[in-house]
């Protein structure tokens, strides 16, 4: 499994305030002065078959299944934010998954 290790900054909010459509990449969204500067360590795991090891953590941590196919998920591993996504992505889920390690369960 191939781990990278990415230390980022980065700006969270609350979701609900904000006029936002978080099924559009594109959308844009302001960041509230107060959250500007925050710092989370994440670490990204590239698997072969992205719905079923997110579908085997969230049954270990939760004892369900995911409901629906996902192309990614993240979970919170002591103060390290984990993010699985397929071998082959694209920005937008990548980012969407990020975006989860700084905002929480937005949608």
């Amino acid at each position: 499994m191939k781990k990278i290790l990415i230390l980022l900054m980065c700006a969270s909010s609350t979701v609900s305030a904000q006029n936002w459509n978080w099924r559009d990449a594109n959308s844009k969204f302001r960041v509230p002065e107060n959250r500007t500067n925050l710092t989370r360590q994440v670490r990204w795991q590239a698997v072969d078959n992205a719905n079923a090891v997110c579908n085997a953590v969230n049954i270990e941590r939760t004892g369900k299944p995911i409901a629906y196919l996902v192309q990614g998920c993240q979970f919170m591993q002591d103060d390290e934010c984990v993010i699985i996504t397929g071998k082959t992505t694209d920005i937008a889920n990548l980012g969407h998954e990020v975006l989860h390690c700084f905002w929480g369960n937005y949608h």
